[in-house]
């Protein structure tokens, strides 16, 4: 196994005996220099660095995506500080120590996988042993691998160790979750981000590969197409990338096509995409249902297709805006089709589009099935007329409005009306209903001897002369109080204020039914506002001083 993983370092070659069992491509082409890492040439420059100034240190946290380099990095890390030759930036490959730690075997390199050694006593375990000096390396280093998993316990009992430990060891920790690793512990460790790896690099990296394959066989008219769909496929990570490259390699018996990384991807092809772009643009609802249904019988993975639908509309949006010919990356057929789609919509109605397919994927993380969140949003997009342009909707609402005014619809509207305001006393606040169901013959006795007035709402108001001016009591037909206490307009005779210049004590009439009929006879005006009273009594079961309004 050691010979199958030495090679020349900087040829990057590796050879392969016949009796040795089949190794994974993900595993073959696994980076073992720094130059050898793809995409993340910060970081091996940062650590080329450190070595070549003697400044390494005590602990790394490796973090980012999947899939992009983050333990490679660290076994390559601790190949250059081990080699015989070092520390040295580029590690030999050929050295004892080199290749026991490319094979796993090296005492003195220890990897944990933090998921099932997250326990306050494995940690304790590991702080007994970083005591003991290096076995033969220099360097004693711990690779810790998914960091995040470890327990509260287990992160405290590793802060002391890890501010203050022996000279010749290292820790490296790895995580995709940063957000989970405690903040006593990131200040303590040099934080390195790796970040997802573009396109391009993996698609340059897969054929760089496939040149050195002679047993992979790929034909030049499908090389492009193909590389780029599992490129997207992979999302940011080259071990997908490579996955996906050995499933469809032993699908095809060494051979690589187009259509066997569709169908093994569970993706459609352009064509399809395009017509349901097209569809939703046209508003062609039962075409969309009939091609969502096929993609399901056909085995297509209906989270990619949407996927492979929301790339598709960023191209087409950044033709629509205007943005440069060379961020979108199609075909020659594919891009003529494309262009033929957006000169016939607008870029609202693109946006419009983009907005539903990102509700879309936040439907599906809800737990909603796919096929009905995606049939949802098809017929969202094309009730309307294909994709609910604004500007159409628009217009639609005007003519709409014109033909109301036209028709003379709105002269038949009834007439708004003010509604009658119940009569008040005085500049006061309305107590709450309730309180007009308190009983009658308690306030009586409250009251004082004076003339006799309607108490609708409050039993007792007594106003200074005092206060600002204004009308401080409105009703319908428009009786006010002056400052003065003098009153226009008004029905009752007996409310002049007092020698203090306040309103007196009133008591409710004796027969409130006789004081509305004499009060309608004087002033048949107040009609509306005692029937206003009465609808307002009625429908709160309140009745004046024990007598119903009805």
């Amino acid at each position: 196994m050691e010979d199958l993983l030495v090679g020349s370092a900087e040829a990057g070659e590796v050879t392969e005996r016949e009796d040795e069992p089949y190794v994974g491509l993900a595993l073959k082409w696994r980076p073992r220099i720094f130059d050898e890492i793809v995409g993340q040439r910060h970081i091996s420059e940062t650590l080329k660095n450190a070595i070549a100034n003697g400044r390494i240190a005590q602990a790394y946290l490796f973090c980012g995506p999947r899939g992009v380099g983050k333990t490679s990095t660290a076994r390559i890390l601790a190949r250059a500080i081990n080699c015989v030759k070092g520390p040295t930036p580029e590690p030999c490959g050929k050295c004892v120590f080199c290749r026991q730690i490319a094979a796993g075997s090296d005492m003195d390199v220890v990897e944990i996988d933090g998921a099932s050694n997250n326990r306050v006593d494995d940690v304790r375990e590991l702080r007994e042993q970083v005591n003991f000096t290096p076995f033969a390396a220099r360097y004693k280093v711990y690779i810790i691998d998914e960091v995040h998993m470890l327990s509260t316990g287990a992160f405290n009992a590793l802060l002391k160790t890890l501010e203050e430990p022996p000279e010749r060891v290292k820790f490296i920790f790895a995580t995709t979750e940063p957000h989970r690793v405690p903040a006593t512990i990131k200040s303590r460790c040099q934080v390195c981000v790796f970040g997802q790896i573009g396109e391009a690099e993996i698609i340059a990296r897969l054929e760089a590969i496939l040149d050195r394959e002679p047993s992979i066989a790929i034909a030049d008219s499908e090389k492009c197409a193909a590389l780029e769909t599992i490129a997207h496929y992979a999302e940011g990570s080259m071990r997908d990338a490579l996955v996906a490259l050995d499933q469809v390699t032993a699908l095809g018996m060494g051979k690589v096509s187009l259509s066997d990384v569709q169908d093994l991807l569970g993706l459609v092809d352009s064509d399809a995409c395009l017509d349901l772009l097209e569809g939703i643009c046209k508003g062609k609802t039962a075409e969309l249902l009939q091609t969502v249904d096929r993609l399901v019988n056909g085995g297509r993975d209906l989270e990619r297709v949407i996927r492979q639908l929301v790339r598709l509309v960023r191209d087409a949006l950044i033709l629509k805006a205007g943005g440069p010919s060379e961020l979108v990356r199609r075909t020659a057929s594919e891009r003529r089709r494309l262009d033929t789609i957006v000169a016939a919509v607008s870029l609202v109605q693109l946006v419009n589009i983009s907005q539903v397919l990102a509700n879309l994927e936040e439907q599906m993380r809800s737990g909603l099935p796919v096929r009905f969140a995606l049939e949802l949003a098809l017929i969202k997009l094309t009730a309307m007329g294909g994709a609910s342009d604004l500007g159409e909707l628009m217009k639609r609402i005007e003519s709409l409005a014109g033909q109301i005014a036209n028709s003379g619809a709105a002269s038949e509207l009834p007439e708004a009306r003010p509604v009658a305001m119940m009569p008040t006393v005085g500049r006061v606040a309305e107590p709450p209903l309730s309180r007009a169901k308190a009983s009658v013959a308690v306030m009586q006795e409250a009251a004082a001897p004076a003339v006799e007035y309607p108490r609708v709402v409050q039993a007792e108001v007594r106003v200074p002369n005092g206060r600002p001016n204004g009308p401080r009591v409105g009703e319908s037909n428009g009786v006010f109080e002056t400052d003065e206490g003098q009153t226009g307009n008004s029905l009752f005779a007996n409310d002049a204020p007092d020698s203090a210049g306040c309103v007196p004590k009133v008591v409710p009439p004796s027969d409130p039914k006789a004081w509305l009929r004499e009060a309608l006879a004087r002033d048949p005006s107040l009609a509306s506002t005692v029937a206003a009273i009465k609808e307002l009594f009625s429908a709160r079961e309140i009745a004046l001083d024990g007598v119903p309004l009805t």
